[in-house]
């Protein structure tokens, strides 16, 4: 029921005490079910079965994940509830992976065929009081062994072609990816009870007309039980309303419909470039009933071509879309708790990114999870789930469940505001062209005719992307042209400067770097062997054997760190470990910090999307954040890079440092902007300029316009050794006191390889200075460079892997989780060229 997300005449209860069993052979049916008595194990509805069987202490192995696809599994679970008059008593089954046959007091009740199809049955006339609802998840591989026509290309990137068939997820099903796969309920299953009047489902559409907003709505209700008809219904939008025609349609059912204005509407605005204000939306019916129906957020949205480029303009204005693809935050149950998702979302957030993508390898998303982006203020490119492979779609049972497929996703975003790409899928169009041979890749009906009009017929003004890459005038693996996947820097082990030579136009994967944990997760993994050695820590690797390669994403990282540090990686592994460990953090974020620099400083690129936002399993995988919601050190060094307010720094060779002084925001941003040479601790040039950088806009400026004098900052020229070992990048806003830095860029010219500092950085903790807030004050005599801030227990910091520059005070806000109460603030400082330092504070108290 698209947008409905309550009604006062329902009452939910979502069902409890599941159980799992998995028998050791298929038995097909609940009469061989209860004959072979098999074991029953307690189980989480909305859950998986790899979440079950690892809370009873059998947890299956990524490496062995597939075998889930070989058994049959079985959930059971008791319920209340009475039968009533039909349309009283509605059971809803929002997911089922994948092949299931459910069955309500012994009698079979429903055949799903789709991981992604949401269900909604009238079990008015077969309850019983006391109720059984039995679900069979029938061996996906019988289904596989199914004779089928051959596609047309064959990919790498799924265990078997024959999963083209079978409307479920990639995820767990790609050779080289540390995850299993979903075989479950994955989806809620609750119980209806509808009365006096059932809501069927609503289209509510947002739009804008010049500078008012306008909601279009189309609810569906029928009275139950001999209940009146309706007499009267009206639509709410934040503080205005409009009275709603009722009209009668097939058998007793309603449609409310009718448009409500409201003027001079406040926009929705991703967080980089505004307030992503909303309005509370609802429908009450006779003055008794009332429909809840979200909360809704009025934007213009387009997506511009102009010279085969892609960049989004949300309200008129162009956005740099950054973020990255978004991954379950427990991939293995697919049902993180509502706070790991905040979480997640809100890391998102604050690091200056204003996009994420939900990928068509993975799964569609909760309504809270879009909710919450529509309150943070954050885009969603969200593809269909169909990648890499030669999809059936001139099948006319596989393009009908493909087409309501889409309708559903369409229909319960359709009045998101952060919804702003609709995507077909992704590789597909690319595998095609790759292993097809010369020729344009066709982009067939089933992606330009079925699911674009399914998707278009919803959402009109959503832009619309075939597939991703491919959707441009070039090849799918040309970066130059519409959407592309770019991993010249990462795994293709280009150097940064390759992005731009590339002439990225809208990256929507990007990157990819096997990015090394947090220690504490690091010691755990390695338990006393030596960095990447170990079997557990290599079971959280990523590897491209999908893609028909022999390596994986521990050697891609070695070869940035090689590149940067002129030291070969084994070596350090077998001389240094810790200090590896400690360089494998940072030259990944560093690498994606300056190539996202790159892309954003320049005009041509509208986007990147890093791959990807989080781990699926613990280890050093892809993600900015680790599997536990931690940030890792490439997650803190993008963050600077990323910021709506932010100077940026590139080389530009002979010509020498560029200074790209960035502002997404409405307002504009006035202040001075300084460059510093640094040698050690001794300033060797510096200068500084007024500046007023326009809203939604940029300024560009030359250091040596900065500095009043030719310098070679970039040491491009090389005039001897280096006369300065850091640049350094200010954009300041007041005077004296009040004085805030806004933003600041380093640049380290010539040799990358750290040295040790001569003098420790200082530590030093304040006492609180509001509820879940200690302040931290740090300085350093010396450069201090990627500064780590690490906290012990239910505490985490705003801010870490920082530059720090000679004498400069840095003051980073620690906060507190509730459950901290009481307990003293520890942790520690560790710069990369330097000794960590500790540092400790009593206790404060906790956030509210």
């Amino acid at each position: 029921m698209a947008r409905v997300l309550a009604a006062s005449s329902h009452e939910e209860l979502a069902l409890r005490d599941w159980e799992l069993a998995a028998p050791p052979a298929p038995l097909g049916d609940p009469a061989r079910l209860a004959a072979a008595g098999p074991t029953w194990l307690p189980a989480e509805v909305p859950g998986t079965a790899a979440a079950a069987l690892r809370r009873a202490g059998a947890p299956v192995d990524p490496a062995d994940g597939a075998a889930l696809d070989g058994r049959e599994l079985w959930w059971r679970c008791r319920f209340p509830g009475e039968a009533g008059p039909p349309g009283s008593r509605v059971l809803r089954l929002d997911g089922l992976a994948t092949l299931c046959d459910a069955w309500l007091n012994g009698a079979h009740l429903l055949r799903s065929e789709s991981m992604f199809a949401a269900h909604a049955l009238d079990v008015s006339d077969r309850l019983s009081g006391d109720n059984a609802l039995l679900l069979r998840f029938a061996p996906l591989d019988e289904a596989l062994r199914q004779r089928r026509p051959r596609p047309r290309f064959k990919t790498g990137f799924a265990r078997t072609q024959h999963l083209r068939w079978v409307r479920t997820a990639l995820l767990g099903r790609i050779p080289g990816w540390p995850a299993v796969p979903a075989v479950g309920p994955w989806r809620p299953v609750v119980l209806e009870r509808r009365g006096p009047l059932a809501i069927l489902g609503a289209e509510l559409a947002t739009t804008l007309d010049g500078p008012d907003g306008v909601a279009r709505l189309e609810l569906r209700l029928a009275p139950v039980g001999g209940a009146p008809a309706p007499r009267r219904a009206v639509l709410r939008v934040g503080d205005r309303t409009a009275a709603l025609a009722l009209t009668p349609i097939a058998g007793a059912a309603f449609l409310a419909q009718g448009t409500l204005r409201l003027p001079e509407v406040e926009r929705w605005w991703p967080a980089t470039h505004g307030a992503p204000v909303l309005h509370a939306a609802s429908v009450e019916l006779d003055g008794a009933v009332r429909v809840d129906l979200g909360r809704v957020g009025f934007r213009s949205l387009a997506a511009d071509r102009t010279g085969g480029g892609f960049q989004l303009r949300v309200n008129g204005v162009p956005v740099f879309c950054r973020g990255a693809v978004w991954v379950p935050p427990d991939a293995e149950s697919l049902n993180a708790p509502a706070e790991r998702t905040r979480a997640a979302l809100t890391a998102v957030r604050d690091a200056g990114m204003n996009m994420v993508r939900v990928g068509g390898t993975f799964v569609y998303e909760s309504p809270q999870f879009h909710a919450l982006c529509d309150e943070l203020g954050i885009l969603v490119w969200q593809d269909l789930m169909f990648a890499a492979l030669d999809y059936p779609g001139d099948d006319p049972a596989f393009a009908a469940a493909a087409t309501l497929e889409a309708a559903q996703v369409a229909g319960a975003l359709q009045a998101s505001p952060s919804l702003a790409v609709l995507c077909g899928g992704t590789e597909t169009l690319h595998q095609q062209a790759l292993l097809c041979g010369p020729g344009e890749p066709s982009r067939g009906r089933l992606f330009e005719e079925q699911l674009r009009g399914a998707c278009a017929a919803l959402c009109p003004e959503v832009p619309w992307v075939s597939n991703s890459p491919g959707d441009g005038p070039g090849a799918p693996w040309e970066a130059d042209g519409g959407i592309s996947h770019y991993y010249g820097v990462g795994p293709y082990r280009r150097p940064v400067e390759d992005a731009r030579r590339s002439d990225v136009r809208f990256a929507a994967e990007a990157l990819g770097f096997g990015n090394v944990p947090e220690p504490d997760l690091t010691d755990a993994l390695l338990d006393g062997a030596a960095p990447v050695a170990s079997p557990r820590w290599k079971r959280g690797v990523p590897h491209g054997a999908g893609a028909g390669a022999g390596w994986d994403f521990d050697d891609v990282r070695d070869h940035y760190l090689e590149e940067r540090l002129g030291e070969p990686a084994a070596r350090l592994r077998a001389e240094d470990p810790q200090r590896y460990l400690e360089l494998s953090r940072v030259v990944t974020g560093e690498v994606m910090a300056e190539t996202l620099s790159e892309l954003r400083a320049g005009d041509r690129c509208g986007g990147a999307l890093v791959w990807t936002l989080s781990d699926l399993v613990p280890g050093a995988g892809w993600g900015l954040l680790d599997a536990r919601g931690t940030p890792k050190a490439a997650y803190w060094l993008l963050r600077r890079a990323l910021q709506p307010v932010a100077v940026l720094l590139t080389d530009e060779g002979m010509n020498g440092l560029r200074l790209h002084l960035l502002n997404d925001t409405g307002d504009a941003v006035r202040g001075r902007v300084e460059v510093v040479l640094l040698r050690g601790e001794t300033v060797v040039a510096s200068g500084e300029l007024p500046v007023t950088v326009p809203a939604h806009g940029r300024l560009r400026l030359a250091a040596r316009s900065v500095l009043g004098r030719f310098t070679d900052e970039s040491y491009a020229f090389r005039f001897g050794p280096p006369q300065h070992d850091a640049v350094v990048a200010r954009l300041v806003a007041g005077e004296g006191p009040a004085a805030r830095v806004l933003s600041e860029a380093v640049h380290l010219p010539g040799s990358r390889r750290r040295g040790a500092a001569a003098d420790p950085v200082r530590a030093a903790a304040a006492p609180p200075d509001g509820p879940g807030r200690f302040r931290r004050g740090r300085a350093a005599p010396r450069q201090a460079g990627a500064v780590a801030v690490r906290v012990e227990g239910a505490a985490r910091p705003a801010e870490s892997y920082l530059h720090v520059t000679p004498g400069r005070v840095r003051e980073v806000a620690i906060l507190l989780h509730p459950s901290a109460s009481g307990a003293a603030l520890r942790g520690e400082v560790q710069p990369l060229n330097g000794p960590a330092v500790r540092f400790s504070a009593p206790a404060g108290e906790p956030a509210p």
